[in-house]
């Protein structure tokens, strides 16, 4: 699925915004839920993507990462047109219901109007904005142990069910860590495609060779 190249632009820039941060997204260590419950509230009042945009810039505390995504207090807000959110939330809620670490969880999905929306979503223990793996790990030699079998943990559980992100066969070069504590992210998951059985094996070995698992 493809947000008519916005998606695949998002990771792009939040990469390259990100190369050289590594900041934690809030000032605060925890994440106020009564302060995003009433964001929530103010998003839903907005009946369009620029009444949405003007508040999200206007709102203390949310940084602009790129063109429509924004982050606030270890949240990602994407705003953009329900012909291609729709894909992009009921992919995250299928991941989300195979207990996908690497994938981001999804909080809500509020719909502006007939035609646009936003997501909101965070990763598992994550109030930082994630960062490049070859940032992160300079050397795959430094990759923990069991970072590397979460992560293929996470793969086995999609290859079981006959899906697999793309990014994870791109290898490290796609792929997000959470500098806080090292787990290997992914993003753009609404280009999640279904895997053929005969590709079961090959895909899982690509994926351990990534990792450097016998």
């Amino acid at each position: 699925m493809k947000l008519d190249g916005t998606e695949r632009k998002v990771v792009r820039e939040l990469q390259a915004n990100t190369r050289h941060v590594g900041e934690v997204a809030s000032d605060e260590t925890n994440t106020s839920l009564a302060e995003l419950k009433k964001l929530i509230l103010q998003l839903k009042q907005a009946s369009s993507i620029d009444k949405a945009v003007q508040l999200l810039q206007t709102t203390p505390d949310i940084k602009e990462l790129t063109a429509l995504l924004y982050s606030y207090k270890g949240y990602f807000l994407l705003v953009g047109l329900k012909m291609h959110t729709d894909e992009v939330v009921e992919k995250l809620k299928y991941v989300n219901d195979l207990e996908i670490n690497s994938a981001p969880r999804l909080i809500e999905y509020v719909e502006l109007n007939d035609f646009e929306s936003v997501i909101i979503t965070n990763f598992q223990n994550c109030e930082a904005i994630p960062i490049p793996f070859e940032e992160h790990f300079k050397d795959k030699a430094q990759l923990p142990h069991d970072i590397k079998e979460q992560f293929l943990s996470d793969m086995e559980a999609l290859v079981t069910n006959n899906v697999i992100h793309p990014c994870a066969l791109s290898g490290p070069s796609s792929w997000l860590v959470n500098p806080q504590t090292g787990q290997i992210l992914l993003w753009e998951w609404g280009r999640l495609e279904e895997l053929q059985d005969s590709k079961k094996d090959e895909t899982l070995q690509t994926i351990k060779e990534f990792l450097r698992l016998d």
